[in-house]
């Protein structure tokens, strides 16, 4: 595992831990003290450790322009080809899911290197990242209500967000329990001023249909909780279709959706029609 030169004396190792706060803890280790990680270990162990320790690349002497790049492709790589973060051979699109825990991702570990990379790999994150609630009519909550991100000490800024989509499966019928769940993904826009780009994905078991008033209700109410000025595209983006993680599930597209929502919704839709 790579370790970042960061201070002179000082080095992290990806995926350290964060501190109370949020922000990375340095640890100072100083040769011959009882926190010296060689300190009574096996010869062959204090060699690798010691050859790790020369191998410290100084990534904060690289270019801004170039330490910028490599954070693009570690937290927002384009879709196709690049890290898998839901562990599926196939993952057309990469998103940040809120209610998973990250830290055994490599790739967001860069965070966590020091106080200067987790501010400009923090800007890159926000700026380009997709991500996303995935809910149902049964579990009634969205991605955004938690706030337990470990890879960022606070949770997940809400307010920094500016690319996000939505998955919303009904799954039983009548719903109107959970028209409820409208009005918490309305107070999570609210908490997104900076949110540029929102693409709804509902979708529903291939034993029913969306003949329920209640489950048009939904997606009617969702639609008018968009706030202004937030470019929206509704249905299932054409490259993800084939992802057998969606297999045994329909998604609305074109003339079905274009109904359901109205006005709201017709311009994107019309141009995600199936």
């Amino acid at each position: 595992m790579a370790s970042l030169s960061v201070q002179e004396h000082e080095t992290r190792e990806f995926g350290g831990d964060l501190g109370s706060g949020g922000e990375p803890q340095s640890h100072e280790r100083v040769a011959g003290t009882p926190g010296d990680i060689t300190h009574n270990l096996p010869a062959s162990t204090t060699r690798m450790v010691e050859q790790r320790r020369r191998d410290v690349f100084p990534f904060l002497e690289l270019p801004a322009e170039l330490r910028v790049r490599i954070y693009e492709l570690l937290l927002a790589p384009a879709p196709r080809g690049v890290p898998d973060y839901l562990d599926k051979p196939i993952q057309r699109c990469v998103i940040y899911e809120a209610t998973r825990a990250h830290s055994k991702f490599r790739e967001i570990a860069i965070l966590r290197a020091c106080k200067q990379i987790h501010a400009e790999a923090t800007d890159v994150l926000y700026s380009n990242a997709t991500f996303s609630i995935r809910t149902s009519t049964v579990v009634g909550k969205g991605v955004m209500a938690r706030n337990d991100i470990p890879f960022q000490g606070g949770g997940i800024d809400r307010s920094r967000i500016q690319k996000l989509r939505i998955e919303i499966e009904f799954v039983s019928t009548p719903v109107r329990f959970c028209v409820h769940l409208v009005d918490k993904i309305g107070s999570t826009f609210n908490k997104m001023r900076n949110l540029r780009q929102l693409r709804i994905m509902p979708m529903h078991a291939s034993s029913l249909n969306m003949s329920n008033v209640d489950q048009r209700k939904v997606l009617v109410a969702l639609a008018q909780a968009v706030p202004e000025g937030v470019d929206v595209t509704w249905g299932l983006p054409a490259e993800e279709r084939r992802d057998r993680q969606y297999r045994g599930r329909n998604f609305l597209q074109g003339e079905v959706l274009r109904e359901i929502v109205g006005s709201q919704g017709q311009a994107a839709v019309s141009g995600s029609a199936a």
